[in-house]
This record gives structure tokens, C-alpha cells and sequence, in this order.
């Protein structure tokens, strides 16, 4: 029996997508500690989905089973991507090595849940029920207790010792709450391109090539090839490992953009944001106190509410 629309399997698309993306984070946060190129880091990360998607695509034109995309949609998409690449992943890749994982996946939260709403009733004429806008109440008091919870982490350019009010605590969850804002972009211009019926393997190819030859030609213009020379076997290893979990994860994400509201799959994926902090004080001993807990709590519960219904 096919699945209907309207289906909870389809819910673990975007479950699927948060899982590996914190996976892919864990790794982009071990190569933060050391010494690697942010946009060289970055652009092997995503060069692992590129070459994924390329054989795909190929294969799809030659046997006429897809299309290439309307120009309006190649353009806002490029638009969107390098806003992405340039400002979103650089960002927050950034972010990992001042302020930590589990802050750093939370301020790119703010932005994307302040922006997927606007984008799903303008853009998608999506519906926002009063059980989603209580879910997004509760999960940005969870951001606010997430982001309060948290200083800055060794290591950092500045004093380690400051509070989070510091200025550079609070200039880097900006950048991080504007990395968010590109993220939600991408997504909805994803979804508007699903609606379209083009092919979910045209973003999975287009995003994360603009991230491999964007990201690689401005490191290449501004270190020539000492950047890559001084990649160690770990940063190799971790780049490459983070590839593979955001390939699996962004193709999750697509699907679940198929299928559910934009609005659904961003505060089923914000389940990153009770996983970061998790995996940030097991793995890289970031703080773990009261506000965090707090913080992992009502995000969870945001999730909850926002995927049920009187009908469940």
C-alpha cells in the first residue's frame, strides 16, 4: 500500500537528517581544534555530496528521467547557495572553533527558526497552526537557555575567562544566528523546487559544488597550495567523514522537504540542538550545566507537541 502524504513515516526523513548532520558537526568540531583552513575544511566536506550527485545527475539527463531546472530556479538557487557556502557553513564552522559545538548549532537555530515561517507563509503558503507556533515559543526559550548556558571555549582568539555577554561570545552567535538565515533560504527555495518537481539531486549536486570550487579557489588565491599541504591524515579523515554524514543527511532533508512543511522539518531537525550539547560534553568537554539541560528538555518537548495531533 503507498504511503499517503500525510504519513509519520515520513517524519523520519527529517529524524534521519538531524542524526547525521550531528554526526557531520562532531566531525567539522574536531577539525575546528586544530590547525586546518576553515574554507579548506569546509570544501571537502561538501566535495564528498558533489561527486555523490554528479554520476546521478548525469544519469538522470542521458536517460531523459529528469530535467534540467527552470533558469529562475538556477538562478534564485544560486543565489541562495553562495549566501550558504560563503556566509553559512564559514560561519559555522567558525563558530565550532570560538564558541563550541553545542552553542554554535544553536545560534544557527535562531535564524533559521525566525526565518522558516516567514518563508513557508510567503514563499510556500504554507499554514502555521497555533500548535506550531507554541512549539516555536518553546524551542527559542530552549535556544535562549542553550546560548545562555555556555562560554567561550579554549582555545578561542579571546579570553577564555570572559562571560558569555562578552562581545566576542555575542558577535559570534550573531554570525551564527545569520548563518541560520541562509540555511532556512536554502531550504525554502529547496522545497519551492520540490514543488516544482525538479529533481532532488539537482540541489544535492548545485549546493555543495558551489562549496568545493568556491571555497577551494578563495583559499587556493589566498594561500596557493599551503593549505591543503598542511592538512594532517586526521583533518583528511574527518573532512571526509563529515562528507559522507551531510551527504546522507542533506538528501534526508530534501526528501522531508518533499513531503512535510518547511516549518515541520525545521523544528524536527532543531532535534540537533539536544544532540550538540550532548555530544559537546562527552566528546569536546564543553560545558554541560542547568540552562543546557533546560534548554535540551524544551526543545525536545517543541518537537514533540509540534508532530502531534488531537488525531494521534
Amino acid at each position: 500500500m503507498p504511503l499517503q502524504r500525510n504519513t509519520c513515516w515520513f517524519l523520519l526523513f527529517p529524524i534521519l537528517s538531524a542524526l547525521f548532520y550531528t554526526l557531520c558537526n562532531t566531525f567539522m568540531r574536531q577539525i575546528a581544534g586544530g590547525d586546518a583552513e576553515i574554507l579548506v575544511a569546509v570544501a571537502m566536506k561538501e566535495s564528498v555530496a558533489f561527486y555523490v550527485a554528479v554520476p546521478i545527475v548525469v544519469w538522470l539527463l542521458w536517460t531523459k528521467r529528469a530535467a534540467l531546472p527552470p533558469w529562475k530556479y538556477v538562478g534564485i538557487f544560486f543565489c541562495t547557495s553562495l549566501l550558504v557556502q560563503l556566509l553559512g557553513n564559514v560561519l559555522l564552522q567558525k563558530s565550532f572553533r570560538e564558541i563550541g559545538m553545542a552553542t554554535g548549532v544553536a545560534g544557527s537555530w535562531v535564524g533559521s527558526l525566525l526565518t522558516a515561517p516567514v518563508l513557508g507563509v510567503m514563499l510556500l503558503h504554507e499554514k502555521i497552526t497555533k500548535r506550531v507556533v507554541f512549539s516555536l515559543f518553546l524551542v527559542l526559550v530552549a535556544l535562549f537557555l542553550l546560548t545562555s548556558g555556555v562560554r567561550l571555549q579554549d582555545g578561542a582568539e579571546v579570553a577564555t575567562t570572559s562571560s558569555f555577554s562578552s562581545p566576542a561570545a555575542v558577535r559570534s552567535i550573531l554570525l551564527c544566528v545569520v548563518a541560520g538565515v541562509t540555511f532556512a533560504c536554502s531550504n525554502g527555495i529547496v522545497r519551492t523546487m520540490n514543488n516544482a518537481g525538479v529533481s532532488m539531486f539537482f540541489p544535492m549536486l548545485f549546493l555543495p559544488g558551489m562549496g568545493l570550487f568556491l571555497l577551494s579557489l578563495l583559499d587556493f588565491w589566498t594561500h596557493g597550495t599551503a593549505s591543503y599541504a598542511a592538512l594532517s591524515r586526521s583533518d583528511l579523515f574527518y573532512a571526509y567523514a563529515a562528507g559522507g554524514c551531510n551527504a546522507i543527511a542533506y538528501v534526508s532533508l530534501i526528501l522531508g522537504l518533499r513531503y512535510l512543511s518547511l516549518v515541520r522539518v525545521s523544528i524536527i531537525n532543531v532535534s540537533q540542538l539536544a544532540l550538540a550539547p550532548v555530544v559537546g560534553y562527552f566528546v569536546f568537554q564543553e560545558p554541560m550545566n542547568g540552562l543546557i539541560l533546560s534548554g535540551i528538555g524544551l526543545a525536545v518537548a517543541g518537537i514533540v507537541i509540534s508532530n502531534t495531533t488531537n488525531k494521534v
